[in-house]
C-alpha cells in the first residue's frame, strides 16, 4: 500500500508539473493513465494488483481531470507540487526547526492557498483533528503563513485545508475540507511552541 501511494504521489506530481496552467488537453484522462502505467509498473506486475487497484487507478484519472479542469475554469491556480517547507519554533537560544513536504500548494485568488494532501488511505477523522493527532496539514498552513515554503514566493495571507482522497472508489476520489482549520492551526502552534520551550 505504502508503494502504491509512493508512486500515485510521483504519478500526480509528474502531470502537474507537465499541465501547471491553464484547461486540461482532451486527452488528459489518457496521459495520465500512461504515467500511472509507467509509476506503477512493478506493482502491476502482480495478477491481483493489476486486476483489482488498475481499474480504480483509471476511475481515479477520470476523476481528477473533471476536478482539475473544474478548478482551474473557476481561477484556481497551482503554486507548486512536492514542494519542501520549515518553520523555526522555541527559543531562540535552543530553537527547533520543523520541516515538511506538501503534495500540492494551489492559490485560489490573490494570497489565499489551499493545502492539499492526496491519500490512498484513510482521511483522518473529524475528532483526530480536533484532538490535534494529524498535524501534518496544520503545519504546513502555518508554514504558509509564515513564508516557509522554498518554491513559492511570500506568505499566505489565509489557508484552507483539504484531503484529496485518491483511491478509485466510487467517482474515483473525494475532496474533504478540514473545518474551522484557522482555529485548528492556531491551537497547533500553541502545542507545539509549548513542546518546543518543555524540550528545549
Amino acid at each position: 500500500a505504502a508503494d502504491r501511494g509512493n508512486a500515485l504521489h510521483k504519478a500526480l506530481d509528474e502531470f502537474l508539473r507537465r499541465h501547471p496552467s491553464g484547461i486540461l488537453p482532451p486527452d488528459a484522462v489518457r496521459e495520465f493513465e500512461t504515467l500511472g502505467e509507467e509509476h506503477l509498473s512493478q506493482l502491476l506486475t502482480a495478477p491481483a494488483e493489476r486486476t483489482f487497484w488498475w481499474p480504480r487507478f483509471r476511475r481515479l484519472a477520470r476523476w481528477f481531470v473533471n476536478v482539475e479542469n473544474a478548478r482551474r475554469a473557476s481561477g484556481t491556480k497551482l503554486l507548486t507540487s512536492e514542494s519542501n517547507a520549515a518553520m523555526t519554533v522555541g527559543p531562540a537560544a535552543r530553537p527547533l526547526r520543523i520541516e515538511a513536504r506538501a503534495d500540492r500548494v494551489d492559490e485560489l485568488e490573490r494570497g489565499a492557498w489551499e493545502i492539499i494532501d492526496y491519500k490512498t488511505g484513510r482521511v483522518p477523522s473529524k475528532d483526530e483533528l480536533e484532538a490535534l493527532f494529524a498535524p501534518q496539514l496544520l503545519l504546513e498552513a502555518a508554514m504558509a503563513e509564515r513564508g516557509g515554503f522554498e518554491k513559492i514566493d511570500g506568505k499566505a495571507k489565509t489557508v484552507r485545508l483539504s484531503y484529496w482522497q485518491a483511491n478509485g472508489l466510487g467517482d474515483g476520489g473525494k475532496v474533504t475540507e478540514i473545518a474551522d482549520s484557522e482555529t485548528l492551526v492556531s491551537e497547533m502552534m500553541a502545542l507545539v511552541d509549548k513542546m518546543a520551550d518543555h524540550f528545549a
